[in-house]
């Protein structure tokens, strides 16, 4: 027993005396070392990761359903200090196609995250493809940021508009008359081939006999050759007030889904006439009495003519709950002797009842160009 346990003494002895037990001990130690290191790396790293700058934005503030765009993210690592495996996301509505990715439509929001490495003192920007496929109004505020199981935000602003989808023909819908001078005119010269106003870039959808070739000879753009096509003015002016009645008569029987379906429908008309009387260099107005995501219960814009007008129409189009706000009759009796003078007159409607039936008439009895669109009758056309 005593040899046994004088062996065992001896070999703990040569054990402890050994190179194995050295590098043993130099290899804890090096663990040790390291943990520390990496601690102190976290603890470091989260102090530089708030002081990252994000920035965002689209290269368009606004587009319609269907079309695409770039959305920039921009991050930058001011620091000396190395940040790898940083994600950065963000809570998007639903209504976006983002890089091939759909977000669902049973999902009103959707997270969306990239991930990034940062060397010291360093920038990286990086592009996104976005279709967008719902009209919408897109309002993004903050990013966050997650590293080491944590979460940080950082302010990043940025707004978006998805307009309603475009359509090319709306003729018989258009006001019945329109304005050559202080004259009315059925003419329907929108781009008048006899009256020339200039040259510009060729456009998808200019028609052939435009090109000027004489100026496309002499036009480079980026070291390239580049089409220039003639750019005709108009020979007549649309000047509409434009109405969008959401008032849904109980005798209709509408659903609500269906209700809001006929809405986007009459949405797509009211954009296209928009820019077409602007481009016509006409005035155009719009009124409706819906709901607005923030809140307000009706929308009204007195006729302009400017291109900036016609934006922040299409702008507020995309921010509308489709839904009914404030009374319509109310609506239209205030502009009655005001806004509507010498504009043709364009109402969106659901139905037509009794109390929107005399304020046409009245309308009409003061020679006033007054042109109803049915929902329900336009919405095979779409």
């Amino acid at each position: 027993m005593l040899d046994a346990l004088f062996r065992m003494a001896k070999w703990i002895a040569d054990f402890f005396s050994s190179k194995a037990f050295g590098i043993i001990c130099l290899s804890l130690i090096v663990i040790w070392l390291l943990y520390m290191i990496f601690k102190y790396y976290l603890k470091v790293r989260a102090g530089y990761i708030e002081k990252l700058e994000y920035s965002r934005s689209f290269s368009e503030e606004g587009v319609h359903a269907g079309d695409t765009v770039i959305l920039v993210e921009t991050v930058a690592n001011n620091s000396w200090f190395p940040l790898f495996g940083v994600e950065i996301g963000f809570y998007v509505n639903s209504g976006l196609e983002i890089d091939g990715v759909k977000i669902p439509e049973r999902d009103s929001m959707f997270y969306f995250a990239s991930r990034f490495h940062f060397m010291p003192h360093s920038r990286v920007t990086r592009s996104h493809k976005v279709k967008c496929l719902q009209r919408r109004a897109y309002y993004l505020e903050t990013a966050e940021v997650y590293a080491d199981g944590e979460y940080r935000y950082l302010t990043a602003p940025v707004k978006f508009y998805v307009y309603p989808e475009t359509m090319d023909n709306i003729n018989g819908i258009l006001p019945a008359t329109n304005t050559v001078g202080e004259f009315d005119t059925k003419n329907r010269f929108i781009s008048d081939p006899f009256r020339m106003s200039g040259l510009r870039p060729y456009q998808y959808g200019d028609p052939f006999n435009r090109v000027n070739f004489k100026a496309s000879a002499r036009a480079f753009r980026g070291g390239r050759r580049e089409l220039i096509v003639n750019n005709h003015d108009s020979s007549s002016q649309f000047n509409m007030m434009i109405y969008f009645n959401f008032t849904v008569a109980r005798s209709s029987r509408l659903l609500p889904d269906e209700a809001r379906e006929l809405a986007e429908v009459g949405l797509i008309y009211a954009s296209a006439m928009i820019e077409k009387a602007a481009a016509c260099g006409g005035r155009v107005g719009f009124a409706s009495n819906s709901y607005l995501i923030d809140k307000r219960q009706y929308i009204r814009f007195a006729p302009d003519g400017t291109k900036a007008h016609m934006i922040e129409i299409l702008k507020s189009l995309s921010t509308i709950e489709a839904i009914e706000g404030s009374s319509f009759a109310a609506l239209l009796d205030a502009d009655m002797n005001t806004t509507l003078y010498d504009m043709d007159i364009c109402i969106i409607t659901y139905g037509v009842d009794d109390e929107l039936d005399k304020r046409i008439r009245l309308l009409r009895q003061y020679n006033k160009s007054v042109n109803i669109l049915l929902l329900a009758e336009r919405k095979a056309a779409v």
